[in-house]
């Protein structure tokens, strides 16, 4: 049965980037609110994923005044 090549390579270990492994969360998101996170990841260059991280680790901040033009109020 043929394969695809590249599923040996999803199999090797992966480069750890960090010095703990990531662990699988959960967020709770509208299909709206992903599909711009995903957006924004992507203009980054980025995974989901890795935005995540970087945010959480402090390592790129969120532009507070890009944030105030689509703050919805509660």
């Amino acid at each position: 049965m043929p394969y695809n090549p590249r599923s040996r390579d999803n199999l090797k270990p992966r480069k750890r980037y960090y010095e703990e492994p990531k662990k699988r969360h959960e967020v709770m998101v509208t299909p709206e609110g992903w599909e711009g996170f995903k957006a924004l990841a992507s203009r980054r260059g980025l995974s989901a994923s890795e935005l995540i991280e970087q945010l959480g680790r402090g390592l790129i901040g969120i532009d507070s005044a890009q944030d105030d033009e689509r703050r919805v109020e509660r």
